[in-house]
């Protein structure tokens, strides 16, 4: 397997593969691309004007960005440097984008309006990573940061070495020119490292989904067929909403590989039927391990009697193992906690050695040598045909829409907020069946609206609560713990306060909201986030709309008009003629939201 730096592997790929298309990208109605000449051409100018700046060998420069060309060229560019970068959402809020570049010990930003412009840290930051930059393939490539229990994100620091096994001399995938990938992940999100490096190191083709817009059956219909993509990654939270709506636009892939969280076998067998012609993969990985761990090649005879949708076999250059609580092996059929070991891990966390003796850890392979190990904290049994299946996590970990949240780190910030005594969240599934994030807080009533202000300004979206309850007291149990089955389910029947007057645009788009939310919002001028809606539901209730109302919509509709109110008003601002609706439940009051 490889082992060298991924600026060496690009421009080989460039020199043998010229005049192909490299990059995609919606440019409005059309859209534009550069071959692999015009790419590599692109990074060399990028690369001499950011050596220009002072940017050196072993430097982290962060890149905060949604999915743009400019981006692609700025990681090749930092890489010919020899620094590394750190993806940052722009919707991150700004003080958690500050703190992460303080983690990270970046020395500034890169922004693109339009072209890439570096803003520099007045003060250089000591170093957070090695003394003495690494070379090779064991050189930092990218840290890429996920949800913290001591209420601090944590930096994962990857190296090249770990991209290259990730994307060389796999099976799972026929990397090669022909492949033609989707890159509709968040550059912040792992996922992006396949969907960029897959194609990029191959003499494939990579398509940006078009840079502000969320994945919808309509987009992905469009741009599948437009830019004849064959492969492509989703969240399962996104699969499931697109399943839903229709299947048939995924017709065109050849591959489609699902992950972030566990599948649902009724949306795998529902997908297996409609798409006779695609092959699906379950992609299982921690971040730490660079975006895939194992991989399952779900089979179309999939048994109806499944329960669970397996992880699948370690990849090439990837080995793993089931071990009780001592670190010692469990035989195949016991559960276990999952480790992993070999040339997809990362060097840790950065500027976190105690977080790196927590879960980076030494233990013999199987011919008895000692290796550097990473524990996954996830619980998994090995099947008698040695496949590994997901049981859950021995913490109170969890993913919801992808993401790997750590409640506490929520905990830990709402606990800062002025006047809050106590603060517990916990994740509880809705009455729809969907993971949801819910704040449990001891307070007086005014101090609830600041608490949720606070987490607002310093999380981001993946990691706000879904609900939020005040409590005059939490229950304990009889040895004075908190007693969390006793916390009031959020979505308990409260007494509905009807909407006098209301019109049938306003029922008809409030229908379409408590669909969506699995509850009716608590009231008609709160948006869509406010009311613990997230970027899935989002898409469905663009979709919902659009049946309802029997007409498309512009992708940033439910963006643009963010209230029920304002979204009905919208509606019938544009001749939409409602048929009277008596069935939407009204906002509930009441103190949780």
């Amino acid at each position: 397997m490889p082992d060298q730096h991924l600026a060496a592997e690009f421009q080989q790929t460039a020199a043998l593969h010229r005049t192909r298309v490299a990059l995609a990208w919606s440019n409005g109605s059309v859209y534009r691309t550069w071959t692999y000449q015009d790419l590599a051409g692109q990074v060399g100018q990028l690369a001499h004007t950011l050596d220009s700046e002072g940017v050196q060998r072993g430097d982290i420069v962060g890149l905060v960005a949604n999915r743009h060309p400019e981006v692609v060229t700025a990681m090749l560019a930092l890489w010919e440097l020899g620094a590394a970068f750190v993806p940052i959402s722009p919707k991150d809020p700004p003080a958690r984008r500050a703190k992460m570049l303080e983690i990270s010990g970046a020395i500034g930003h890169l922004t693109f309006d339009p072209r890439p412009q570096l803003q520099r840290i007045e003060a250089r930051p000591s170093s957070t990573t090695q003394t003495a930059p690494r070379t090779g393939g064991e050189q930092l490539a990218y840290a890429m940061f996920t949800s913290g229990s001591s209420g601090t994100p944590k930096a994962v620091a990857v190296p090249h070495r770990a991209i290259l096994r990730l994307v060389s001399e796999q099976d799972y995938l026929p990397f090669g020119p022909e492949l033609s990938f989707l890159q509709a992940a968040p550059m912040s999100f792992d996922a992006s490292v396949l969907e960029l490096w897959g194609p990029l190191l191959h003499g494939g083709r990579c398509v940006l989904y078009p840079e502000h817009d969320l994945p919808t059956a309509r987009g992905l219909r469009q741009i599948i067929e437009s830019q004849q993509i064959n492969t492509a990654w989703l969240t399962a939270s996104l699969f499931n909403s697109v399943i839903d709506d229709d299947a048939s636009c995924l017709s065109g892939l050849r591959y489609l590989l699902v992950g972030g969280e566990a599948l649902s076998p009724s949306h795998v067998r529902r997908a297996l039927a409609a798409l006779p012609e695609t092959q699906l993969i379950n992609g299982y990985g921690p971040t730490e391990n660079t975006t895939f761990t194992t991989c399952y090649p779900i089979p179309r005879g999939f048994s109806e009697n499944e329960k669970r949708v397996p992880i699948g076999w370690p990849l090439r250059g990837t080995s793993v193992r089931v071990v009780d609580s001592s670190l010692q092996p469990v035989g195949r059929g016991e559960e276990g906690e999952l480790l992993v070991m070999g040339q997809g891990l990362a060097h840790g966390y950065l500027g976190a050695p105690d977080r790196d003796n927590e879960r980076f850890v030494t233990t013999e392979d199987d011919s008895g040598e000692l290796v550097r190990a990473y524990r996954t904290g996830d619980l998994v049994f090995e099947r008698p045909d040695g496949a590994f299946e997901f049981v859950g996590r021995i913490d109170e970990q969890v993913k919801i829409a992808g993401f790997r949240i750590e409640p506490s780190e929520c905990e830990a910030v709402i606990a800062t907020a002025p006047d809050v005594q106590h603060c517990k969240v916990i994740c509880r599934e809705d009455p729809a069946k969907r993971l949801r994030l819910i704040a449990y807080l001891v307070c007086p009533e005014f101090a609830l609206a600041r608490a949720r202000q606070l987490a607002a300004e310093r999380l981001p979206q993946q990691l706000l609560p879904h609900n939020w309850v005040r409590l005059e007291a939490m229950p304990h149990t009889s040895n004075g713990k908190l007693d969390v089955d006793r916390l009031p389910s959020p979505w308990c029947k409260a007494p509905r306060h009807e909407l006098p007057a209301a019109s049938p645009g306003l029922r008809t788009v409030l229908r379409c909201w408590s669909e969506v939310l699995g509850e009716a919002p608590a009231g008609v001028d709160l948006g869509l986030f406010e009311t613990g809606g997230r970027s899935i539901d989002a898409l469905r209730l663009q979709t919902c709309l659009e049946q309802a109302c029997g007409r498309e919509l512009e992708p940033t509709f439910v963006f643009e008009f963010v209230t029920v109110r304002r979204q009905a008003e919208e509606l019938l601002s544009r001749g939409v003629q409602f048929e009277a609706d008596t069935t939407a439940p009204a906002p509930q009051p009441g103190q949780s939201s």
